[in-house]
């Protein structure tokens, strides 16, 4: 009975492994790469057709040329081409590994870099063909794996067919069984709250952000929280940007309240930008987005004016995407009532006194400059020490955070006759350039003032301390990673960051309606393989050729691997040709020997008819070791008897 080496099989699977995953990422990767990659592929197999035991090349050579291939592919990592050099790195690597001698190591360390070479093919392959390589590469890695560890047991084993088809049908039940089980947790298992990466970024305490009334003090004491509240993937704005939340309409016993009213609002007008939030755990209902929101995609949303609101309060991180518009006045239409209710004041004589004393002169039209240069010349921006009250912020204290800026320049409209309103949400962010998203924390808690003039609502900044310090800080940080000036410790952090987001965007988000909506795409793929309908074009794109390339290199190692393996006994009689020994056709091998004039050769050909016909003209198996004293009677022979 016919027996395998187990080591010629476990080489061929592993190559085969190694090629299923560079076909999904050989489009991809840098031209220099993969020609490497194809290079040394087939001195892998030239190699262990010939029979070549040792390295070629010393392995500490390699090593010093892999770790410096591998650094100079690195190198190309940001996170907007993230996955290119890694897979490049791992075809790379394959491609040395193929050069060396190759021990039971060298096969784990080969299937581990095809698994993960095909894992990042995932990237650039979805699509049911994804699914059939998948099973191919399962099939593959599993039967080498199998094979590797009787190997373990003796480095020459061989195997009969029939042993190696229960080897193979393992693999396959293996597989079968596995499959159904990872689609079930697929759809069961919860996703983890955790980030991939926590260094650098402090974690949320209690509850915070907008409620639906504003107290002086009480965004000085969210201002002073470093947490991350939202990261907003959006285009880079040449300003810093505002993110709208809540606006505050009634003013009572010195506290801001957020009113629902139902206005006539106008078709904004203005430059729209597409944006996706990942809104932290807060406590509160309000959703904030850039400017001023036109429309957003989340269910169970109820939209408020220029704002919208989750139909309950936001108590796990959540994902949504909307459109907003860039601008700086909001056309709607208020009734004469309406604007009426902005005008509305409790009794505050002292403050009226105040105001018709500073601003008696000013007409409505001259308000807004008039305000602008009032506090910047009397007032200060902090966040401690803060006054009780906004009376005591204009009349005594002349400090405080934005809420009594804005609470102050709210009222003042007022009563000069303006109707006015509040708006809280966040001013600026960090812009990390290796994810192209905003960091929106706490600590960018804002309130400012809009005020209706010809109508529309115009946004009016008071709080001219805390604004300017964050335009100038912020456009020192964006100038300096521009430049590419940034220090090691800075970069370090906002590529975790950026880390933070992804792995939040694609794992953690990545709820159970998403894998409803993967699954759906994924069944109505099947009935395209089945179709027997040509295309109207005959382009075939680069895809198409890479696997046609790749299935017909597999084909033509197979054709090649059966056209030039010889059995020992060719061998035997090549190497007597080679002496000058021809034997004749029909002629017995015992005969054949006999006619040897050289008698040490001969005993030699004797010896090795011997054990040849011994094995194989019985119905024995026949193992490796007596194929390698057979070979090592032919070395022998071609050492001293060959001249």
């Amino acid at each position: 009975m016919r027996k395998f080496k187990v080591k010629r099989i476990v080489f061929i699977l592993s190559f085969l492994a190694a090629l299923t995953g560079a076909a999904v990422i050989f489009p991809f990767v840098p031209f220099p790469v993969s020609v490497f990659f194809l290079l040394s592929s087939g001195f892998a197999v030239w190699r262990e057709f010939k029979r070549l035991r040792g390295d070629v090349i010393e392995r500490r050579i390699l090593n010093v040329f892999a770790l410096t291939g591998t650094v100079l592919l690195l190198s190309k990592v940001n996170l907007e081409n993230l996955v290119i050099p890694i897979a490049s790195v791992l075809m790379f690597l394959l491609s040395i590994k193929f050069m060396e001698d190759k021990r039971q190591r060298d096969f784990y360390q080969i299937l581990a870099l095809s698994l993960f070479q095909f894992a990042a093919g995932s990237v650039f392959l979805f699509s049911i063909r994804f699914f059939f390589l998948f099973v191919l590469e399962a099939f593959l890695i599993i039967s080498a794996t199998v094979l590797l560890s009787f190997q373990a047991l003796e480095d020459e084993i061989c195997l009969s067919a029939k042993e190696l088809g229960y080897v193979f049908g393992f693999s396959i039940i293996f597989f079968s069984v596995s499959l159904p089980l990872t689609l079930f947790f697929f759809f069961v298992l919860p996703r983890t709250e955790k980030p991939l990466v926590d260094v650098g970024m402090k974690s949320r305490v209690g509850v915070t952000g907008f409620t639906n009334t504003v107290a002086p003090g009480q965004v000085a004491s969210i201002q002073q929280i470093d947490a991350v509240f939202m990261r907003v993937k959006t285009e880079r704005l040449p300003f810093n940007p505002y993110f709208r939340a809540i606006t505050y309409e009634k003013f009572v016993n010195g506290r801001w309240f957020h009113v629902p009213l139902n206005s006539d609002r106008e078709m904004l007008k203005g430059r729209t930008i597409m944006e996706t939030v990942i809104l932290e755990p807060y406590g509160y209902r309000n959703l904030p987005m850039v400017d001023v929101p036109l429309s957003i995609g989340l269910k169970n949303v109820q939209k408020d004016g220029s704002c919208f609101f989750l139909n309950k309060p936001v108590t796990k991180r959540i994902k949504y995407s909307g459109v907003s518009v860039l601008i700086d006045v909001i056309k709607e239409k208020l009734s004469k009532r309406e604007q009426n209710f902005y005008l509305q004041l409790p009794e505050m004589p002292e403050i009226r006194k105040f105001v018709d004393n500073v601003f008696g002169n000013f007409s409505k039209a001259d308000m807004p400059e008039a305000l602008q240069v009032f506090f910047r010349r009397n007032f200060n921006y902090t966040l401690e020490n803060l006054p009780s009250s906004v009376e005591d912020f204009l009349l005594k204290d002349h400090r405080g955070s934005c809420e009594y800026f804005a609470s102050a320049a709210a009222v003042i409209f007022r009563l000069k006759g303006i109707p006015a309103r509040l708006v809280g949400g966040f001013y600026g962010g960090e812009y990390n350039p290796y994810g192209g998203y905003y960091i929106v924390r706490d600590k960018n808690a804002h309130v400012w003032v809009e005020y209706y003039k010809n109508g529309g609502w115009h946004r009016f900044e008071p709080t001219f301390g805390q604004i300017g310090r964050k335009k100038e800080t912020e456009g020192r940080r964006l100038t300096v990673i521009e430049s590419g000036r940034i220090k090691l410790p800075e970069r370090i952090r906002l590529i975790l960051d950026a880390l933070n987001y992804y792995w939040i965007n694609f794992i953690i988000n990545y709820d159970f309606s998403m894998q409803i909506q993967v699954a759906m795409k994924i069944r109505t793929k099947f009935p395209e393989i089945f179709s027997l309908t040509m295309p109207n074009s005959v382009y075939i794109n680069k895809n198409i050729l890479i696997y046609i390339f790749s299935l017909g290199l597999m084909l033509l190692i197979f054709v090649l691997f059966i056209k030039t393996r010889k059995t020992v006994l060719d061998e035997f009689y090549d190497l007597m040709s080679q002496m000058g020994y021809e034997r004749l056709k029909n002629e017995p091998l015992e005969v054949f020997v006999k006619r040897i004039d050289d008698e040490d050769l001969r005993k030699k050909a004797e010896e090795f008819v011997k054990i040849y016909e011994e094995k194989f003209y019985k119905d024995e198996p026949v193992c490796c070791v007596t194929l390698e004293r057979l070979r090592n009677i032919l070395k022998d022979l071609k050492e001293n008897h060959l001249h």
